[in-house]
């Protein structure tokens, strides 16, 4: 499947023009994808990003009129000078946010303090193309990577880094990075988070997709996005500068794991389910709100043991997991939200949590 998928991006000659990229360590690939493709460094050249996205329901198993993901299109602009004179702004449906630095003072301002599990989709997509976990012996350095060369069916070469995450006896939740020879990401899978990058540009002498999409599982679709770069010009200076107090620390359209924050812990255990012998094996994805509630519990990936139909039973078990509260965690004393991956491993009676 990975192969076959991969192989739909390498028509782009730009990406097959560029010189190779080797090396036998998987961290010096991870480093050079960030520095081919990280906007946001020291010296980069100034820019205007707009973004086109559209986000997808999820797989809640919730009523219609209950759907707590927020989906729909909506749209990104972000104006970037420098690492410290920025711009963001979002909209999806009835979230809106503005996010600003000015020097040392950062600013935010949103209709909501909990921001949409698909808004932080699209942040994490466009800020964080290779996760620092992943360049940090000390935040990842327990992962054991595989390298492997792989030709597609034009006679291609790509490298796929892979790294062996199962945690239960059904699901295959292996981690992948599948690089073009120059060593830009195509592909990655992360938690069973599937991101493909298609249609580059060159911009500023960075590789940059025009086209970013979000799948669960390689096969159902979370969200698509049409992205349009360009020199940021000469802006009037107030866009940087808006009205109201510095944000707090928690707050911030920046996409939060647990190895960032302090203090997030489990307050109120869900109840038990007692058929977990009958019911499917479930990778859910959660946000934690700033106040320690779940919110968009969904389903990434879905195996079932004893039944044809995985989804039959799957309810009961998200019903649990929603009743669940956390102390909040934190960001220099600030509380704030944090994305969560938890699986309910009903193959082998057991429930574990983890972050990508």
């Amino acid at each position: 499947m990975w192969l076959l998928l991969a192989c739909i991006f390498v028509g782009s000659g730009l990406r097959l023009r560029a010189e190779s990229f080797t090396s036998k360590d998987a961290t010096n690939w991870f480093e050079h994808a960030s520095d081919q493709m990280n906007l946001r460094l020291p010296n980069s050249m100034p820019f205007h990003l707009r973004v086109k996205f559209h986000a997808f329901p999820g797989l809640e198993l919730l009523p219609p009129d209950r759907t707590e993901i927020l989906s729909g299109n909506g749209v990104y602009e972000e104006t970037w000078l420098s690492q410290d004179r920025w711009r963001r702004e979002v909209s999806l449906g009835s979230y809106h946010a503005i996010e600003t630095q000015f020097g040392d003072v950062r600013k935010m301002k949103a209709t909501s303090d909990y921001v949409p599990s698909r808004v932080i989709m699209l942040m994490d997509a466009l800020l964080n193309p290779i996760s620092r976990y992943n360049m940090s012996e000390e935040l990842g350095g327990h992962r054991h990577w595989k390298k492997k060369v792989v030709v597609g069916s034009e006679g291609h070469t790509m490298t796929r880094i892979s790294s062996a995450d199962a945690h239960t006896n059904l699901l295959d939740l292996e981690t992948d990075y599948i690089f073009l020879p120059a060593g830009t990401l195509v592909m990655s899978r992360e938690s069973d988070i599937v991101i493909t990058r298609e249609d580059d540009v060159h911009f500023g002498g960075k590789v940059f997709p025009r086209h970013i999409v979000v799948q669960a599982s390689a096969s159902r679709n979370l969200l698509s996005a049409d992205l349009l770069i360009e020199p940021a010009g000469s802006p009037d200076p107030s866009i940087f500068n808006i009205s109201g107090d510095p944000a707090e620390p928690g707050m911030t359209l920046r996409p939060i794991q647990p190895w960032m924050v302090r203090g997030l812990s489990e307050t109120v255990y869900p109840p038990a389910v007692n058929t977990l012998s009958v019911l499917p094996d479930l990778l859910i994805r959660i946000n934690i709100t700033r106040q320690g509630f779940r919110r968009d519990v969904e389903i990434i990936s879905i195996a079932g043991r004893n039944s044809t139909n995985p989804l039959q039973g799957a309810a009961e078990m998200l019903a649990s997991a929603r009743q669940a509260r956390y102390h909040p965690g934190s960001i220099d004393g600030s509380s704030c939200q944090v994305q969560w991956e938890q699986f309910a491993a009903a193959s082998t009676g057991s429930l574990a949590q983890r972050w990508k």
